[in-house]
């Protein structure tokens, strides 16, 4: 994945089909629109539960990633994004992580210090193991999730689907968990003369929430990728298709 690449490295590899020959192309997860569903839907569900200050504003803390990577820094910039769009969403502090469940519960607290004249009415997280985290601190606290607080994080792994299926975080963004087959569906057209000599393609983000998180883990709990049948997404295969549609919102209305 790029994000994981530094300067020096893409620039010896290169973009598809510029230096390598048999690099023909690559996915990218839209890690912008991770971060700017994630917000939207906090934000929304904030208001609809009036978690709003004496001042009328709502007040959010932030976990990104490991600082620095396009990961974090583009679910950020989402997250800022929807924020400007409301002027009473006051993004109170954002502090980098590792991405771990533990950073969240040791400086949560600390920030629940800090700020504990203001009323904080949520989380938002660069991912779903930092939303787990900041949910468990909450409800030490004596704070009721979806009540009291809301916690949204990115990344479909089972824990953070069986905690949105239980009311705790309110909604987790991914669908990449498929990247793989899309991957795969592009070969299989490529080497059936199908090619879009596009090279880029995007992971387009899904935003899971209580009732699709059931829906997932009733055809996908043990993670049993039979039950979708890729071939459909494939032009070679389907004649008919005009655009690929690399989202698990596809799948999801295909189940």
């Amino acid at each position: 994945m790029s994000g994981s690449l530094s300067p020096a490295e893409k620039e010896m590899i290169g973009k598809p089909r510029e230096k390598y020959p048999n690099y023909i192309g690559k996915i990218s997860i839209d890690d912008y629109m991770a971060g700017y569903l994630t917000a939207t839907a906090m934000i929304k569900e904030a208001k609809r539960l009036e978690l709003h200050d004496s001042n009328g504003n709502l007040n959010f803390l932030a976990f990104e990633g490991v600082n620095k990577t396009s990961f974090s820094s583009e679910r950020v910039r989402g997250l800022n994004a929807v924020a400007a769009q409301h002027p009473e969403v006051k993004i109170l502090q954002t502090v980098s992580t590792q991405w771990r469940y533990e950073d969240a519960t040791r400086i949560l607290p600390r920030l629940l210090t800090r700020y504990s004249r203001q009323r904080i009415a949520g989380v938002w997280c660069a991912n779903s193991s930092l939303a787990q985290g900041a949910t468990s601190v909450l409800i030490a606290t004596g704070k009721v999730a979806g009540k009291d607080f809301v916690t949204v994080g990115t990344d479909w792994d089972n824990a953070a689907i069986k905690s949105v299926n239980r009311g705790d975080v309110l909604a987790i963004a991914g669908g990449h968990v498929a990247i793989v087959a899309w991957i795969l569906v592009l070969i299989h057209d490529y080497h059936n003369g199908i090619d879009s000599n596009r090279g880029e393609f995007i992971n387009h983000v899904t935003l899971m929430d209580q009732g699709s998180s059931s829906k997932f883990l009733q055809y996908f709990s043990n993670r049993d990728w039979d039950v979708i049948d890729f071939i459909r997404y494939s032009k070679a295969e389907n004649k008919q298709l005009k655009q690929y549609d690399f989202g698990f919102n596809a799948i999801f209305d295909d189940l």
